[in-house]
């Protein structure tokens, strides 16, 4: 039999993501808390932190661990979600504050960390950052890549920049093709569970892990010290709350840009800037807070600019908006098809009078400086009730108009059902011109059968309030609406 040897980790360097193969589940088990408890050992909580997605219900006993900031089950799906988002923006926080700070690697911070604490500072700008290194531990991860398709890109950029600012890896695969080359090249720590030779299989070495820096720490000398929590995107949150953390992230707002909640990759607010897109899709079944969404648009609009410099055009079959528009903003009310055809027309004549002439500079174009006025906001809410078969969509008129709409000063919001509503891009042309104008979305609830909708993602079933937010700059981000009290 072969002679049983240790296996030293050393995860200070380049090799401090960890890949485990292969291997029995009681072994993957045993190797996986062997390793976890080793890192521990060597480590106060303040200096390492935890994170576990354990989707093969495999960790839950090292709960415990004063080093355990979360453990998500497979299916704790906004746990998951905000696990990697929040290591995700500790990332981009780290990659701020050491070029700001000038901090050159990752072995400084720690010292400096380490400094601050042994001379009891209490304002330190690098104890402020609240973590040590952290570890992102997945127990089966091609169930992850597979059910959390879109969480692989940025588990990808822990991976390539992640060690240079003190964020590791631990990921549990069955087989090494299961994580993607680019990211099996910079894990430089593999830990196989079946050998080459079979021999060898009865034979498992122990692990010894290397302290990060500085001497061992045991467990009993500890301070009292809880990894920083993850919070989670709310369930409701009010217009006002969200303004006050607009504020305190100095977001300003305008005409042109509306705070619409907060999102689940940051926690804080997200503005749809009509100034970049400049028109608003919302897409959701009943009941799902659509027009609650309208009310905060308009309010949006009206608490931060004047009637001269915005007006608001409203097309409300079902009468849901009636008085949420302030009457020296409102241009124009229907909420039958006639009268809607009416006012779109009317609309569609006044924007062309602000169309660009073949003489305009390109430095006119873009200052738009050869008309005055207000910005144009027409509200289009329930726009399937708005059309009507074997009769004339009122909409048709601003087709044209809709791919001019950045030089013109007119936006459009529109909601619709979730029903149908690819097939409606191709069917209907009025939406398919929308469409190609690529504007901002909401994609609020729908069922997982409609499919892709827009820009390659679809909807799921969603709490009222709940949006998947999509631009042509952005990646798709779950959003928590505001809420209007009282509306």
């Amino acid at each position: 039999m072969p002679e049983v040897e240790e296996l030293r980790v050393d995860l200070s360097g380049e090799r401090g993501h960890v890949m485990l193969i292969g291997g029995p589940d009681a072994d993957q088990r045993a190797v996986l808390h062997e390793l976890i408890n080793g890192i521990a050992v060597r480590h106060t909580p303040e200096q390492v932190q935890f994170y576990f997605i354990d989707i093969g219900r495999r960790l839950a006993d090292l709960a415990a661990l004063p080093h355990v900031g979360a453990i998500a089950g497979k299916r704790d799906d906004e746990l998951v979600r905000r696990i990697v988002f929040e290591l995700a923006a500790l990332l981009r926080r780290r990659q701020e504050s050491f070029a700001r700070l000038g901090i050159r690697d990752i072995a400084e911070f720690r010292d400096w960390q380490h400094s601050a604490r042994e001379a009891g500072a209490v304002n330190d700008p690098v104890l402020r950052d609240g973590y040590g290194d952290v570890f992102l531990v997945v127990d089966y991860w091609s169930v992850l890549t597979e059910e959390f398709e879109d969480l692989v890109g940025s588990v990808d950029q822990l991976g390539h920049h992640g060690l240079a600012y003190g964020i590791h890896l631990i990921l549990v695969v069955s087989k090494r093709f299961q994580i993607r080359p680019l990211l099996h090249d910079v894990i430089k720590t593999e830990i196989d569970m079946w050998p080459d030779y079979p021999s060898d299989r009865l034979v498992r070495p122990s692990l010894v892990v290397e302290p990060l820096f500085g001497e061992p720490t045991s467990l009993e000398s500890q301070r009292s010290f809880h990894p920083p929590e993850i919070q989670l995107l709310p369930t409701d949150i009010t217009r006002a709350e969200v303004l006050r953390q607009a504020e305190a992230h100095g977001i300003t707002q305008g005409a042109t840009r509306v705070v619409l909640g907060i999102t689940e990759s940051e926690l804080r607010p997200q503005a749809v800037d009509f100034d970049i897109d400049p028109h608003l899709l919302v897409l959701g079944d009943t009941e799902c807070g659509k027009t609650t969404l309208l009310r905060n648009v308009i309010r949006g609009i009206t608490d931060f600019t004047g009637p001269e410099w915005a007006q608001i055009l409203v097309i409300d079959p079902c009468r849901t908006l009636l008085g949420a528009v302030p009457s020296e903003y409102l241009a124009g009310y229907a909420t039958k098809h006639d009268s809607a055809t009416t006012l779109i027309q009317d609309l569609a004549d006044y924007l062309a009078k602000r169309l660009p002439g073949p003489d305009l500079t390109p430095r006119q174009i873009r200052e738009r400086d050869w008309w005055t006025g207000p910005e144009i906001f027409l509200l289009v809410d329930d726009y399937e009730r708005v059309t009507r078969p074997n009769s004339a969509n009122p909409c048709t008129s601003l087709i044209e108009l809709l791919r001019q709409a950045e030089h013109l000063g007119f936006h459009l919001i529109l909601t619709r059902r979730m029903t149908r509503a690819a097939d409606a891009f191709t069917t209907d042309p009025f939406l398919a011109a929308m469409h190609t104008t690529a504007p901002a979305v909401l994609l609020m609830s729908g069922s997982r059968d409609e499919g892709r909708v827009i820009a390659n993602t679809g909807p799921i079933p969603l709490p009222p309030g709940r949006a998947i937010f999509v631009t042509r700059r952005t990646a798709p981000d779950l959003i928590q609406l505001s809420s209007l009290p009282g509306a």
